[in-house]
């Protein structure tokens, strides 16, 4: 009489997650800046944060979960950027791993204005820049012109001007504002879709 063998069922492992797949997952769990462009480095530390993510929702511990992301800036844009802002990003995103914001928000203001600057420059329309007596013009007269040149959107160009504790000098010499790191990455993204419309685009 035949014998039937009874086989232990195996459990089966976990595929590894497809590069694409994941990316579109990750941006569907809170991080939207994983969608392309998005190095295999950047991916990889993004999937354990997730997975962390995961491991504290099983064990009850992810009542509020805070995540402060670090400057994401695609490399695509960055190698187009002049050298110039190039420097003055690295700058930034370094004060920011120090817990610098002050810094970080003086950063991006100079970054802002070096890349208009060299925008203009670049079409041979610097001196629309000053003004009649040869002074130079300030940040928001800067975002305002580089609107008009289409080197910028008017939402764009609008949401720079808004935010004062950037653009506005005041923010920056007035002790008594006391800007926040927690405050630099939604400052941080105007800035590099400001650079993206007008060097990558």
């Amino acid at each position: 009489m035949p014998t039937t063998r009874h086989v232990k069922k195996q459990k089966r492992r976990k595929k590894p997650p497809d590069y694409q797949t994941s990316l579109r997952t990750l941006g569907e769990l809170g991080f939207p800046e994983a969608i392309p462009p998005v190095s295999r480095i950047e991916f990889e530390e993004l999937t354990l944060k997730v997975g962390e993510i995961e491991k504290l929702v099983k064990e009850g511990k992810a009542k509020q979960i805070t995540i402060l992301e670090e400057l994401p800036f695609p490399l695509e844009t960055l190698d187009k950027l002049p050298p110039e802002v190039k420097r003055v990003i690295e700058g930034i995103k370094s004060n920011f791993e120090h817990g610098f914001p002050d810094f970080c928000f003086m950063g991006i203001r100079k970054a802002l204005s070096i890349g208009i600057d060299i925008r203009f420059k670049k079409d041979g329309e610097y001196n629309k820049l000053f003004g009649p007596n040869g002074e130079s013009c300030e940040l928001p007269k800067k975002i305002e012109l580089a609107k008009q040149e289409k080197y910028l959107s008017s939402n764009l160009a609008s949401k720079l001007r808004k935010e004062a504790k950037v653009f506005g000098d005041v923010a920056l010499h007035d002790s008594r504002i006391d800007l926040k790191k927690e405050e630099v990455p939604s400052i941080f993204k105007l800035l590099r879709l400001a650079l993206e419309h007008m060097y990558y685009e």
